[in-house]
């Protein structure tokens, strides 16, 4: 059998796995928006960065209620991965509307 680490260092590192897909997926969604920009439209965009925003956020006051109760250290590199999550998701919609209409629509 395997084993699932939860603990490094004193650090609970349990949930890092889904902060990484929580920044790929924005990480993602920018990359599509700045190579791709006809294939997104504004409610999209919007709705899905909200919906990650709200995902990282949640997970992130999770881990510290986690953390608490088992008298464990917070991970730093959850915290950084869910400033860099939000950091892109904030600069996702406003990319998005500064760009002019034709660079959307071509």
């Amino acid at each position: 059998m395997f084993s699932i680490d939860i603990i490094a260092n004193g650090n609970f590192i349990l949930l890092r796995p889904i902060f990484i897909t929580l920044f790929a997926l924005a990480l993602t969604l920018f990359l599509l928006l700045v190579y791709k920009s006809h294939l997104v439209n504004g409610w999209y965009l919007l709705f899905t960065s909200t919906a990650i925003m709200l995902v990282a956020g949640q997970l992130l006051y999770f881990q510290g209620v986690i953390v608490d109760e088992f008298a464990l250290d917070g991970d730093p590199f959850i915290t950084y991965f869910t400033l860099a999550t939000v950091l892109l998701c904030i600069i996702n919609p406003l990319y998005f509307f500064i760009q002019p209409v034709e660079k959307r629509e071509a």
